[in-house]
Order: C-alpha cells, then structure tokens, then sequence
C-alpha cells in the first residue's frame, strides 16, 4: 500500500514516466511551503483554473484524476473496434497479441486510471486534514477566514467523493460486497504508518456519501465562490448523490433505501429543469467550440452550461469517429449495422446528431464527438453528471419500485428526444424497465465509461463471436468487470487483496 500513499502532498510537480510500475514512486520536486489559508487556495485553486481556464498555462499542482477511461472503455463495450488490419496476424493467422488484449477484456491500459485516481487523492487528504488549521493572513478576519476554508475543504471532499466512486465502480467486482477499494482518508508524513486494506463495498459507499454529505453541510455554512469553485455546489453534489444510489441499488453493497434515495435526490437536481429538444442544443453539449477552448497535444477544457448543469469538457483520448482510424492509431469506429434504427429511429433527434451515414447511407458511424484535434485524435466535451442520467435515473428507480408515475417521467424523456410519433410508452412493468434501459443505451451511445459501467451494473454478457479461432466472450458478473489492481500494489508489505480471476494474470511488475 504504500505506492498509493507515498504522494507528498503539496508537490506542484510529479514527474510521469512511461513505467507504470515506477509512476507511483517518484519523489514530488520543486516542494511549496503550505502556512496559510490561502496557500491551500492556490494548491487546489490552481487545478480548477485548469477546469475553468486552461489557457491559464501553467501546470496544476495537483495531478489530474483519471477523467478520461474512454480508451478502454469504449473498445471494451464494443462501441470502438480495432481495425480489421490489426486484429489478425497475417503469417500465423491468429488473433494478434495487441488485439487480444482488448477484445478480451485484458488491456492493462486500465492501471493508468488507478494511479491517477490515488495521486489525485493524496493532496486531497492533506488539505482536508490541515486546512482549518492553517495560519490567519494578517488583514482577513476569522470569519472570512473559514469562509476561504469551507470552500478549498468543500471542493476537496467533493472531489475525492468523486474519484473514490469512479475508482470503486471501476475495481470492485460488483456483487462482492467485501471487495470494495482501498480507502486513504488521511494525510501520512510516513507512509509506513498505516497499512490499509481494501474496504467493503458498502463501507466505500458510506465513505463517498458521507464526504458529500460533509460538503452540503459547509454549503450551509458558507455558500460557494462562483468565480472559483466547480464541484462545490448543491447542484453538483445532488446530481452525484442521484448517480451513486442509482449504480449501488443493484450491487453487493445495496440497501433496501437506494432506489428511494436516487429518487430523491435526482428530484433534488432536476429541480423543475426541463430537457432541451432542439437537436442544435443537443450537439453542443459535445462540442469544443461551442465556447472559446484552449488546445494543445495534451487536453482541451472548458466548462459549459448544458441543461442547467454544468458539465467538464476535456478532450477525449480519441477512438471516436473516424471510420478508417485515427491517424496512425490502432482503432477504428466499427460502422454501425444497416438495422440500426433498432436503436435510432428516424424520428430521434440523436440520430442526426450522434450518427453519420456512411456508404451512401446503408451504414452509419457515430458522430458525436466529430472535432477533429491534434494527431487527427477527435475531441469532444464529457459531462460527469447530464439532465437526461438524472430523468432515466428517476424513471428507473421508479418502475423498479412499481411506482405508476414511472411512465410519466419516462413520457417527458421522450418528449424531448422525439418528434412526430412518439414511441408508445409501454404499461407492463417489465417492459417499461426495458425501454427506460434501452433508452440509456440511446442516450449515452459511445459516452466515457457509461456503456460499459450499465453493462457492469446489468449483469450482461457480450458475445464478440470467434475472432482469429478464439472465441471471445465476456460472461455475465465476469471477473474482468471489475479491472485489475495493480501488482505494484500488493505483495508482502501491503494488506491490499486482489481482485478474484486475476491473481494468475497479474505480476508484481503490472
């Protein structure tokens, strides 16, 4: 464990070497003195002018958090294909190595994202811990004081909620209650001094929540610095509170008042919003340009305000629309089948905003992160939390629960994603859960991580068929849902388990 906690916290450069295995070990540089309040604004404050003005130039002192898992993700779901090129070896016939690793859910592309998030969460712990007890500059009196600290600590636990719940959605096999994540709540001079052990699923939960739950509570102390704070609002908070309940209801951590909860406080974030069905409002949400952006080889950002929420824009690790590749990338786009109107029909204002047709129309790829970028990479913007989760989390946590009013809120969905005739909302219960499940998979077509996490959530298998003599199949509740912890990670001097399935397939050097 102590490669996750030996991040000296108030680092503002970390160097990132191409070893993962080393990633995690590398000693902070250029150290900055943290005395007052104010030093602790400028940690974190220069990450959110990241979120919020990356023409700022200069680099975080905090390291970003695994944002973008698309790379992985969006190949794992079968949204993104290898190219036909790359998946068989010409000389042997055989799947090859690189396809394999992919298209069998065996990528280690995915350790990346557990290195961020804990990186991320170090300097996190540290200006949780110590904030409150910083110095008074001379000038500030005390109750402007812990105005300043309520918000550097708020926007701290919101974060760290947050990249707790994407690490624990993404490394906890999902109906294994005892298997959640590695918590590290605390600041450690001396990494030696604790050995952590992996959670219980519903333990991390209460954990998230109740760091959420902390931030709402110094809001009604100390209402946010608009011109400064991201995540520090109600609006925010709400919306990932609605998120949480929602992907927890169905796991190894669940309790009999989630749906209720998600009900609850997707209410709370909607707040008499109602969804936007002009298709031009629609395909902005996705795109850069929408707003002055700044761009260069490494990330795009900007924040927008898309259905009354605000959403994070960054650009996306690429694999998104071009048919014959990105560049000189491995991956390509597998066109969608003629049949696709199964899942887009004419009438849907998304099928000309997320497709575009291909083969004088008999073929469609997906279109909605269409801005190419540097490298021929296409970028697009990733909304953490939408309007239309928040409507389908509602409508699901209803018809779950044999509420009626589920079909009305479903109704209001479809009202704004169709023209003309609108589909006929169904009234047996379980069809109505299927068409609510079927208009995520709509809604959040090729979207960061959503296809695959529903998949996770649902229990489903995926079938790719035999490629290259292999068939590949990826079983329901299989163990490669839940991605491997990393082998740096475990060992004699860690507490840390491993996920189940992967104890043979992961090496210390992983």
């Amino acid at each position: 464990m102590k490669k996750i906690l030996n991040i000296f916290v108030i680092t503002l450069i970390v160097s990132v070497l191409g070893s993962c295995s080393s990633f995690l070990d590398q000693k902070p540089r250029n150290i900055a003195i943290v005395k007052t309040v104010d030093d602790y604004k400028a940690i974190l404050g220069s990450y959110m002018r990241w979120l919020k003005n990356p023409a700022f130039g200069e680099n975080p002192a905090i390291k970003l958090p695994g944002f973008d898992v698309s790379r992985v993700t969006n190949i794992y779901s079968g949204e993104v294909s290898i190219k036909q090129s790359q998946i068989i070896d010409n000389n042997t016939g055989l799947i090859t190595n690189f396809a394999d690793t992919y298209m069998n859910w065996l990528s280690q592309s995915t350790v990346s994202t557990w290195n961020k998030n804990y990186i991320f969460t170090g300097p996190l712990n540290y200006i949780i811990d110590t904030v409150n007890d910083s110095e008074i500059p001379e000038g500030i009196d005390v109750e402007e004081f812990f105005d300043v600290a309520n918000y550097v600590k708020g926007e701290a636990l919101v974060w760290r909620a947050w990249t707790y719940y994407n690490t624990l959605r993404y490394f906890a096999p999902y109906k294994n209650n005892d298997l959640g994540i590695v918590l590290s709540m605390h600041y450690y001079e001396d990494p030696s001094e604790a050995r952590l052990a992996r959670a219980t699923q519903l333990e991390s939960y209460n954990q998230i929540l109740s760091d959420l739950n902390e931030a709402l509570e110094l809001l009604e102390e100390t209402p946010p610095n608009e011109e400064w704070n991201f995540a520090y609002n109600k609006e925010h908070i709400y919306s990932m509170m609605a998120s949480i309940y929602h992907f927890k209801a169905l796991s190894g951590g669940a309790e009999a008042s989630d749906w209720g909860n998600a009900i609850i406080y997707a209410d709370m974030a909607i707040d008499g919003k109602v969804l936007s069905s002009d298709p031009d409002n629609l395909k902005k949400m996705f795109n850069l340009n929408n707003v002055t952006a700044y761009q260069d080889d490494q990330f795009s950002w900007r924040v927008a305000k898309i259905g009354n929420l605000t959403g994070m824009a960054f650009r996306s690790a690429g694999y998104f629309v071009n048919a014959n590749g990105q560049g000189n990338s491995n991956f390509a786009i597998r066109p969608l089948p003629a049949d696709v109107h199964v899942l887009f029909a004419p009438n849907d204002i998304r099928t000309e905003v997320y497709l575009r047709p291909l083969s004088g129309g008999d073929l469609f790829t997906m279109d909605k992160y269409s801005l190419a970028g540097a490298n021929r990479q296409n970028r697009g913007v990733i909304v953490p939390f939408r309007l239309a989760d928040l409507y389908l989390i509602k409508a699901e946590a209803m018809a779950r629960q044999g509420i009626a009013d589920a079909s009305g809120v479903l109704q209001d969905f479809l009202n704004a994603r169709y023209t003309g005739d609108i589909p006929v909302i169904p009234g047996e219960p379980e069809v109505l859960l299927t068409e609510i499940l079927r208009q995520r998979r709509i809604e959040f077509f090729q979207e960061n991580g959503m296809r695959w996490l529903e998949m996770k959530r649902l229990n489903l298998t995926f079938d790719r068929g035999v490629i290259g003599g292999r068939s590949l199949v990826l079983e329901s509740d299989d163990f490669r849902y839940a991605w491997p912890i990393p082998g740096t990670e475990l060992g004699p001097e860690s507490d840390v388990i491993q996920n189940p399935g992967w104890e043979s397939i992961i090496s210390v050097n992983f």
